[in-house]
Formats: structure tokens, C-alpha cells, sequence
């Protein structure tokens, strides 16, 4: 192998500075101008003398630096904030005029890693606590702190308690948020700058237009009745319509709404005011006896009460007879042995009543009549029977009749419901129908018209109320005023209550208004009270007693003889 050998020729320096730069290899471009496509130059391993500098400036640096306070200088203070945010309301409050809980609540990091306690945050303010918990915020402040936390009270808020009422708290539990509290004075909150329209107040509601009362007519009831005895004869009036009606005649009915009699009073001012005929007492005590004898499933005592009411039906039996029979049943009855076939105590149905009231003193030397034999007592009146009756409905309404008329009552109350619908919904549409049709008709003729539709209305609702008391399970007073008066209304008689079912009926069923109404009163088998027979005041169920002070342009009440008050 042949090595070839370059020889090299030393150069000293010039003592003059070159313009070209020491151990730079000669720039070809000038000689070749395709010396920039030649491949770069190879990197030199010498270290070159004054090495190439860069044209690239250094980028200038715009920054600053912030200034260095001096260390001697105070911090300057930043202003505290005056005013806190309530937990309840929400809204911006006086921090003097709030208290903040002091108790720690305990609160999760992280998954897996036990949780941490820190103080709760919740604030209140002083008209939430007053309002909403009933909580004094001075009682508050002025309690010791129990926590080392710097406070100057001790306060557990309602949330960390359990019993904050706020939206948000009730929302967490899945209940509703409760309603605003009415009539309370709003918060003095702290002033701010948002300027809103001030609410306009709800117009108050336009008041109705009321039509004038009618004036009441004030007349004296002439009768020395007492307020009991009126009360009793009340009682018995409404039991007997209601569940005896069809079992008595109507004259002994229509004597039975004469509470203070047909007006003869054949003693003194203050003696027994008379009540109904003997043939009326005799057929309501014999309707009440028949029920008992229906019901009672002992044979001896349904015979003792059948043979009664054999010798009560007989004729020319009076009232002292009357006394003497329903005694000597009773005492039979009583003084039956235990444990016999007649023992009464295995029979709900006995009558049981106490002894009629006595004679006054001063009709005994006027009556006629003879003592009652073994009774020792004088019967002359049948004012005095009324406490007698009065036993005999209390041993009648615990029968299964009486029971199944109530029941049956309910029904038929259902019924006339119905029937006051109907007719309404058919004058109605009668009404329509006609008023198409009279278009043309002139005005004072259409005003008529619809006066007598809203008359018929009025008659349909007031025949449903009277036909209603024929399904009454008791007799009750209207009620009382403010000044002690006591208001009496009997219910209509049988016949009205008749007629008003009646009247329903064919008004309910299709067809003319006018044929209906003909129809109901060709069917009408009693005429109508006159005026003079109203204002006689002998029937009670044409007006209303009253009971109490008088108005003031009257007396002052009057009291008889016994101290008891007067109607």
C-alpha cells in the first residue's frame, strides 16, 4: 500500500491586519458563482481566533418590576364589611342585628379519609329568628360561649339543630317550602342602590248592591204559656207529624199545631193553658200503643198491651178512664216477677211513663169531674197528659219502626233532591226556548216574562224546602241572636208537604210549566190559609216564636205566678 505525502509550507503572519479573519477558508463566490450550490463547508476542530459574531440583536425586555414597600411601613388596613347575608331570608341584614352559630359541623375531604370539622357559617337575622323560630336575639347575645372560639354568645342555629324552615333546607329534605308569614312588617334592610317601582296597592273589591231587609213585624202572643210547656208540646207536635202522620186524622193533626190551644182558657190567668181535644189524645196514645204491641215478642205483654188499647178504643171512655187504664198497665207490667214468663225486663218495648201533672188548687173546686179511682189524683184537662206522652215516645222511638221510617226518610230526601234538580234544569230550558222566540215581543212584556221565571225558581226552591221536612230525623230550634232571643218554626202540615212533593214532581216531569202547575193545584185537596187565619196566631207553624228580650220599643218580659218565663 503506497502512501502519498502532501508537503506543507509555512506562511509567517503578516504584521498588518488581514481584512479576512485568521484560519477563514477563502470564499470562492467571487472566482465560482455557483459556489453557494456547493455542499457546506466541513466544521473546522480548531478553534478559530475571533469567531463569527451574529447580526441578531438581543430582544429588549418591556417588563418592570414591581416596587419593593419598605418594611418599616404598616400594612394599610381594609375596611371590615357591616352587614351579613341571612341563612332564612336570604338577604342582605345588619351585622349587628344578626348572630352567627358557633357550633363546629363535620364535613367529608375525601373519599376514604376521615372527615374534618370546621364551623358553621350560617347566619340569622333578628326578625327570622322572632318570626320564624320565636327566638329572642338579645336572650341570644347574652348567653356564655361554650366553645373557645372568640364569640361573645353561645347560638346553635336551626340548621344544625334540624328544624330550619328555609326553602333550601326543606328542599334537601323533600318537603314543600312553606308560605310567607301574613300580616308581619317587612325587615329594615340595608340600603340599596336599585331604584324599583313601588308596587300599586290591589284595588279593594267592588261591594255588592244589597236589596233592603224586610221589616219584621213584631205582634204579643197572647198565652200564659211557660217556655217548657211550649218546648214539650213542641216535641210532641213534630213527633207525631213525622212519624204518625198517616195514622192520624188530619183534624187531630191540624188541633196538635194549636200549641197554646184554640184560644179558651177556662181557668185563671196563671193555671194550665188547655191543649188538644180528648179524641185526639186518645188516637195519639192509641197510634203509640199499637207500635208497641207490633213490637214486642213476649206474649204475655203483647196481650196485656192489645187488651189496654182494647178498652182505651172503646166508646165513652174519657180521660180519667184513659189514666186509669194506662196505670193499671203499667203497674201490671212493674209488678211482674223476675224471672216469670211476663218478667219486663226482657222486653225493650214496655211504656214507661211518669204520673200526669196535678190539678192547681184553684180548678179543683170548679171542675165537674171525679177523682181518678186508685189514682188518687184529679184528670180533667189534657194539658196534664202531656208528660205521659211525653214517656210513651221515649219507649216508641227505639222500635225497628220508627228506625226503618228514619232510613226510608234518607231516601226519600234523595229523591226530592232530585225532583227540585229536574224541574229547575226544565224551567230552565223552558226559559231558553222562550226567550228565542220573543225577540220581537215588546219590553215590558219580556221584563214580565222573566219575572215569573225567576218567581217559578223561587217556588221550585221553596216547595223542595217544605217537602224536605217530611224526612226529618228531629226538631231542633233555628238558633239564637246575639241578644239571647231563641227562634221556634214548626214544620209545615201535612198537607203542605204533600202538595210540594207533589208540585215537584209533575214540574220535573217534560212538559208545559203552566199544565204543571193547574195540574198540581186541581190536586190540591185543602185551600190555603186566609191572612185574618194567619194573623189569628192559633196555628204555630204560620210564624216564628220568639223567645227573649223584647226589642226596645217593647215591655220588658213578664214572668207568671211560678217564676217562670212567658213566650
Amino acid at each position: 500500500m503506497q502512501y502519498q505525502y502532501h508537503p506543507y509550507v509555512y506562511v509567517p503572519a503578516p504584521p498588518y491586519a488581514l481584512p479576512s479573519k485568521e484560519n477563514e477558508p477563502w470564499r470562492m463566490a467571487t472566482y465560482y458563482p455557483n459556489y453557494t450550490n456547493l455542499p457546506p463547508h466541513p466544521p473546522l476542530k480548531r478553534k478559530l481566533s475571533f469567531p463569527e459574531q451574529s447580526f441578531q440583536q438581543a430582544p429588549v425586555s418591556y417588563l418592570t418590576k414591581k416596587p419593593k414597600f419598605d418594611s418599616a411601613e404598616p400594612t394599610p388596613d381594609l375596611p371590615t364589611a357591616t352587614y351579613i347575608y341571612c341563612h332564612q331570608c336570604n338577604k342582605k341584614r345588619d351585622k349587628e342585628d344578626s348572630v352567627q352559630c358557633n357550633h363546629s359541623e363535620s364535613y367529608a375531604v375525601a373519599k376514604g379519609r376521615p372527615p374534618k370539622s370546621r364551623r358553621c357559617n350560617s347566619k340569622y337575622c333578628k326578625n327570622c329568628l322572632k318570626i320564624r323560630y320565636n327566638e329572642d336575639i338579645d336572650a341570644i347575645k347574652a348567653t356564655k360561649p361554650s366553645h373557645p372560639n372568640g364569640e361573645e354568645y353561645d347560638f346553635k342555629c336551626p340548621r344544625c339543630r334540624g328544624i330550619c324552615n328555609c326553602s333550601r333546607c326543606r328542599k334537601a329534605q323533600g318537603l314543600d317550602p312553606i308560605q310567607k308569614v301574613a300580616n308581619v312588617a317587612p325587615a329594615e334592610q340595608v340600603a340599596s342602590t336599585s331604584k324599583e317601582k313601588p308596587k300599586r296597592a290591589p284595588r279593594p273589591p267592588k261591594a255588592k248592591p244589597t236589596g233592603a231587609l224586610p221589616t219584621l213585624k213584631w205582634t204579643k202572643l197572647r198565652t200564659n204559656l211557660p217556655v217548657e210547656d211550649a218546648e214539650a208540646r213542641f216535641h210532641i207536635r213534630e213527633f207525631v207529624l213525622r212519624f204518625f202522620a198517616k195514622a192520624l186524622p188530619k183534624a187531630h193533626l191540624d188541633e196538635l199545631e194549636q200549641i197554646s190551644g184554640n184560644g179558651r182558657n177556662r181557668y185563671d190567668e196563671d193555671e194550665l193553658v188547655p191543649w188538644v181535644s180528648e179524641a185526639c189524645l186518645k188516637s195519639v196514645i192509641l197510634a203509640f200503643l199499637g207500635v208497641l204491641a207490633q213490637e214486642e215478642a213476649n206474649d204475655k205483654i203483647k196481650k196485656a198491651i192489645q187488651a189496654g188499647i182494647k178498652d182505651i178504643r172503646a166508646p165513652a171512655v174519657g180521660i180519667a178512664k184513659m189514666w186509669q187504664i194506662l196505670s193499671s198497665l203499667r203497674d201490671c207490667l212493674d209488678a211482674s216477677e223476675p224471672g216469670s214468663d211476663t218478667d219486663s225486663d226482657e222486653s225493650d218495648t214496655v211504656p214507661s211513663f211518669p204520673d200526669p201533672i196535678p190539678l192547681p188548687e184553684s180548678a179543683i173546686g170548679n171542675s165537674r169531674r171525679t177523682r181518678s179511682a186508685g189514682t188518687g189524683s184529679f184528670i180533667v184537662d189534657t194539658a196534664q197528659m202531656i208528660p205521659v206522652v211525653l214517656g210513651m215516645i221515649e219507649s216508641v222511638v227505639d222500635t225497628t219502626v220508627i228506625r226503618a221510617d228514619i232510613d226510608q226518610g234518607i231516601k226519600d230526601s234523595k229523591d226530592i233532591l232530585r225532583d227540585v234538580k229536574d224541574a229547575t234544569r226544565n224551567a230552565n230550558d223552558r226559559w231558553e226556548k222562550s226567550r228565542k222566540e220573543a225577540e220581537n215581543v215588546k219590553e215590558q212584556e219580556f221584563k214580565a216574562r222573566r219575572e215569573a221565571h225567576k218567581q217559578l225558581l223561587q217556588d221550585l226552591e221553596g216547595a223542595g224546602k217544605v217537602a224536605m221536612n217530611r224526612t226529618n230525623s228531629r226538631f231542633s230550634t233555628l238558633g239564637s241572636d246575639n241578644e239571647g232571643r231563641v227562634y221556634y218554626a214548626l214544620s209545615p202540615g201535612l198537607g203542605e208537604c204533600d202538595w210540594a212533593a207533589e208540585f215537584l214532581t209533575l214540574m220535573a216531569a217534560e212538559g208545559d210549566a203552566e199544565d204543571a202547575v193547574r195540574a198540581a193545584k186541581s190536586k190540591r185537596k185543602r185551600r190555603g190559609k186566609r191572612e185574618d187565619e194567619r194573623s189569628s196566631l192559633k196555628e204555630w207553624s204560620w210564624f216564628v216564636a220568639v223567645r227573649g228580650k223584647k226589642p226596645p220599643a217593647w215591655p220588658p218580659n213578664q214572668t207568671n205566678s211560678r217564676g217562670r218565663q212567658r213566650l
